[in-house]
Protein backbone atom coordinates (compact mmCIF):
# COMPACT_ATOMS: atom_id res chain seq x y z
CA UNK A 1 0.00 0.00 0.00
CA UNK A 2 0.86 3.67 -0.62
CA UNK A 3 -0.57 6.12 1.51
CA UNK A 4 -1.16 9.76 0.93
CA UNK A 5 -1.59 11.74 3.53
CA UNK A 6 -4.80 14.34 3.14
CA UNK A 7 -4.39 17.94 2.89
CA UNK A 8 -4.64 18.62 6.31
CA UNK A 9 -4.73 22.24 7.62
CA UNK A 10 -1.75 22.13 9.84
CA UNK A 11 -1.96 25.70 11.48
CA UNK A 12 -1.00 25.26 15.35
CA UNK A 13 1.33 23.27 17.61
CA UNK A 14 -1.81 20.59 18.44
CA UNK A 15 -2.44 20.19 14.36
CA UNK A 16 1.01 19.44 14.12
CA UNK A 17 0.50 16.42 17.29
CA UNK A 18 -2.16 15.38 15.60
CA UNK A 19 -1.08 14.89 12.02
CA UNK A 20 2.27 13.65 13.36
CA UNK A 21 0.28 10.54 15.73
CA UNK A 22 -1.47 9.23 13.21
CA UNK A 23 1.54 9.08 10.91
CA UNK A 24 2.88 7.20 13.58
CA UNK A 25 -0.23 5.36 14.01
CA UNK A 26 0.16 4.30 10.16
CA UNK A 27 3.21 3.18 10.76
CA UNK A 28 2.56 1.11 13.67
CA UNK A 29 0.12 -0.71 11.49
CA UNK A 30 2.76 -2.01 8.82
CA UNK A 31 2.58 1.18 6.65
CA UNK A 32 5.86 2.00 4.85
CA UNK A 33 4.85 3.82 1.95
CA UNK A 34 4.03 7.63 2.01
CA UNK A 35 3.54 10.49 0.17
CA UNK A 36 3.43 13.59 1.90
CA UNK A 37 0.54 15.86 0.67
CA UNK A 38 0.82 18.78 2.59
CA UNK A 39 1.26 21.49 -0.40
CA UNK A 40 -0.55 24.22 2.25
CA UNK A 41 1.40 23.74 5.38
CA UNK A 42 2.30 26.72 7.27
CA UNK A 43 5.99 27.44 7.17
CA UNK A 44 6.26 28.20 10.16
CA UNK A 45 5.51 24.51 11.26
CA UNK A 46 7.57 22.90 8.61
CA UNK A 47 11.02 22.51 10.27
CA UNK A 48 9.29 21.17 13.57
CA UNK A 49 7.26 18.36 11.23
CA UNK A 50 10.04 17.68 9.24
CA UNK A 51 12.15 17.06 12.31
CA UNK A 52 9.45 14.36 13.96
CA UNK A 53 8.77 12.99 10.48
CA UNK A 54 12.32 12.11 10.29
CA UNK A 55 12.70 10.62 13.45
CA UNK A 56 9.05 8.78 12.72
CA UNK A 57 10.70 7.31 9.16
CA UNK A 58 13.93 6.04 10.77
CA UNK A 59 12.18 3.72 13.53
CA UNK A 60 9.74 2.01 11.71
CA UNK A 61 12.73 2.11 8.42
CA UNK A 62 9.76 3.76 6.42
CA UNK A 63 10.04 5.64 2.86
CA UNK A 64 8.55 9.06 2.81
CA UNK A 65 7.95 10.91 -0.89
CA UNK A 66 7.31 14.64 -0.76
CA UNK A 67 4.38 15.89 -3.23
CA UNK A 68 6.10 17.70 -5.69
CA UNK A 69 4.04 21.00 -4.96
CA UNK A 70 5.28 21.02 -1.76
CA UNK A 71 8.49 23.52 -1.05
CA UNK A 72 11.67 22.13 -1.94
CA UNK A 73 13.18 21.90 1.14
CA UNK A 74 10.54 19.74 2.63
CA UNK A 75 11.42 17.44 -0.56
CA UNK A 76 15.08 17.19 -0.01
CA UNK A 77 14.61 16.39 3.69
CA UNK A 78 12.97 12.96 2.33
CA UNK A 79 13.39 10.27 0.22
CA UNK A 80 12.20 11.15 -2.88
CA UNK A 81 9.09 13.02 -4.90
CA UNK A 82 6.25 12.53 -6.28
CA UNK A 83 5.13 14.40 -9.11
CA UNK A 84 2.19 15.61 -9.85
CA UNK A 85 1.10 15.33 -13.61
CA UNK A 86 1.29 18.79 -14.10
CA UNK A 87 4.84 18.51 -13.10
CA UNK A 88 5.42 15.02 -14.54
CA UNK A 89 4.67 17.27 -18.05
CA UNK A 90 6.99 20.62 -17.17
CA UNK A 91 10.02 18.02 -16.90
CA UNK A 92 12.53 17.34 -19.48
CA UNK A 93 13.87 14.25 -17.37
CA UNK A 94 14.47 12.49 -14.08
CA UNK A 95 14.35 14.96 -11.18
CA UNK A 96 18.06 14.87 -9.49
CA UNK A 97 18.89 14.17 -5.57
CA UNK A 98 15.93 12.47 -5.53
CA UNK A 99 16.91 8.50 -4.63
CA UNK A 100 12.84 7.77 -5.18
CA UNK A 101 10.52 9.35 -7.99
CA UNK A 102 6.64 9.38 -8.51
CA UNK A 103 4.28 10.22 -10.48
CA UNK A 104 0.66 10.44 -10.99
CA UNK A 105 -0.76 9.33 -14.20
CA UNK A 106 -4.30 9.48 -15.72
CA UNK A 107 -3.91 7.53 -19.07
CA UNK A 108 -1.77 5.59 -21.36
CA UNK A 109 0.38 8.37 -22.81
CA UNK A 110 1.23 9.62 -18.94
CA UNK A 111 2.29 6.65 -18.22
CA UNK A 112 4.67 6.33 -21.62
CA UNK A 113 5.76 9.91 -20.24
CA UNK A 114 6.63 8.91 -16.51
CA UNK A 115 8.40 5.70 -18.29
CA UNK A 116 10.89 8.66 -20.46
CA UNK A 117 11.59 10.58 -17.05
CA UNK A 118 12.57 7.47 -15.55
CA UNK A 119 10.29 7.10 -12.68
CA UNK A 120 10.30 4.79 -10.20
CA UNK A 121 7.01 3.75 -10.03
CA UNK A 122 3.13 5.62 -10.51
CA UNK A 123 -0.12 6.04 -9.24
CA UNK A 124 -2.66 5.22 -12.05
CA UNK A 125 -6.30 6.96 -11.50
CA UNK A 126 -9.00 6.84 -10.97
CA UNK A 127 -9.79 3.49 -11.01
CA UNK A 128 -13.22 4.26 -9.19
CA UNK A 129 -15.11 6.85 -8.77
CA UNK A 130 -14.33 9.05 -5.55
CA UNK A 131 -15.93 11.56 -3.34
CA UNK A 132 -12.26 13.68 -4.23
CA UNK A 133 -12.89 13.46 -7.90
CA UNK A 134 -16.92 12.85 -8.46
CA UNK A 135 -16.76 13.99 -12.19
CA UNK A 136 -13.63 12.07 -12.93
CA UNK A 137 -14.83 9.17 -15.27
CA UNK A 138 -13.04 5.81 -13.66
CA UNK A 139 -10.79 4.01 -15.50
CA UNK A 140 -12.11 0.73 -14.60
CA UNK A 141 -10.91 -2.74 -14.56
CA UNK A 142 -11.01 -3.57 -18.08
CA UNK A 143 -8.32 -0.41 -19.37
CA UNK A 144 -6.11 -0.29 -15.94
CA UNK A 145 -5.14 -3.99 -16.79
CA UNK A 146 -3.85 -2.68 -20.57
CA UNK A 147 -2.85 0.26 -18.94
CA UNK A 148 -0.97 -1.58 -16.20
CA UNK A 149 0.35 -4.76 -18.06
CA UNK A 150 1.89 -2.12 -20.34
CA UNK A 151 3.95 0.11 -18.29
CA UNK A 152 7.13 -0.54 -17.49
CA UNK A 153 7.41 0.34 -14.07
CA UNK A 154 5.48 -0.41 -11.00
CA UNK A 155 1.77 1.13 -11.01
CA UNK A 156 -0.49 1.44 -7.94
CA UNK A 157 -4.05 1.94 -8.44
CA UNK A 158 -5.61 4.91 -7.14
CA UNK A 159 -9.43 6.10 -6.82
CA UNK A 160 -12.46 4.28 -4.41
CA UNK A 161 -9.78 1.74 -3.93
CA UNK A 162 -8.43 0.13 -0.35
CA UNK A 163 -6.42 -2.83 1.44
CA UNK A 164 -9.56 -5.07 0.77
CA UNK A 165 -8.22 -4.18 -3.11
CA UNK A 166 -5.00 -5.05 -2.99
CA UNK A 167 -5.37 -8.93 -4.14
CA UNK A 168 -7.93 -7.30 -7.53
CA UNK A 169 -5.59 -4.72 -8.50
CA UNK A 170 -2.25 -6.83 -8.23
CA UNK A 171 -4.72 -9.44 -10.80
CA UNK A 172 -4.84 -6.43 -12.96
CA UNK A 173 -1.25 -5.70 -13.07
CA UNK A 174 -0.95 -3.62 -9.85
CA UNK A 175 1.91 -3.36 -7.84
CA UNK A 176 -0.60 -2.78 -5.19
CA UNK A 177 -2.91 0.39 -4.03
CA UNK A 178 -2.76 3.61 -3.32
CA UNK A 179 -4.93 5.81 -1.61
CA UNK A 180 -5.96 8.66 0.94
CA UNK A 181 -9.35 8.07 2.69
CA UNK A 182 -8.89 4.32 2.59
CA UNK A 183 -5.72 4.59 4.79
CA UNK A 184 -5.45 7.86 7.11
CA UNK A 185 -7.02 7.22 10.10
CA UNK A 186 -10.08 9.48 11.30
CA UNK A 187 -9.75 12.10 8.50
CA UNK A 188 -8.78 15.85 9.60
CA UNK A 189 -9.70 19.42 8.57
CA UNK A 190 -9.02 19.54 4.62
CA UNK A 191 -7.77 23.00 3.27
Amino acid sequence: SYVITPECQIKSPADLDAFVQKMAAMMVSGQRLFQLRLKRLDAALSVELVQRLLELRARFNATVLVNSDMPCDVQQAFDGVHLTSAALHQLSGRPSGCAWVAASCHSPQELRLAEQRGVDFVTLSPFRHTASHPNAEPIGETRFAEWAFGAKMPVYALGGVGAQDIKLAASLGAQGVAGIRAFWPGGCEET
